[in-house]
């Protein structure tokens, strides 16, 4: 996939080796030997969008594991270049906001991160942020009410 780190990358090639799990080829598109066979490719392709009112996506740059355009459903020029994927993440892309009548918010959140270490180097602390931080979840439902009722 297109991450923004080389580390990561290796790391995530070395896990799936060493533990063989199913879920790790999914997300990183390795379950097939053609891309527009994979298991994210098959869900792309569910007009899933189309049952919601608001969506919310949610990216950031200090995430190293979930490339920051993929968060956003947004493919960058590098990746439609590339001769081996790119048309597949541009197909996974459009047909995920194919039919989309929500109302789509887009938001890059920088996170403050008290603690300098691996895992901030490796992008990790921010995207576990996502998962654990209850300061963002209580300003995301501040700000938009109107989503969660």
């Amino acid at each position: 996939m297109f991450h923004s780190s080389k580390l990561v990358d290796m790391g995530m090639w070395f896990i799936k080796k060493w533990k063989k799990s199913l879920c790790l080829k999914q997300l990183g598109m390795s379950d097939s030997g053609r891309a527009n066979q994979t298991f994210l490719y098959g869900l792309s392709q569910i007009p899933c969008f189309s049952m919601f009112k608001h969506i919310l996506l949610l990216s950031s740059f200090q995430d190293k594991y979930v490339p920051f355009e993929s968060a956003r459903i947004e493919v960058r020029p590098k990746v439609i270049q590339d001769v081996g994927k790119g048309q597949v993440y541009q197909e996974m892309a459009n047909s995920l906001l194919e039919g989309c009548q929500a109302d789509l918010h887009r938001l890059d959140v920088g996170f403050v991160m008290a603690k300098k270490g691996i895992n901030s180097m490796i992008g990790r602390t921010a995207h576990i942020y996502f998962l654990e931080n209850q300061a963002l979840y209580r300003v995301l439902i501040f700000r938009y009410t109107q989503f969660f009722i």
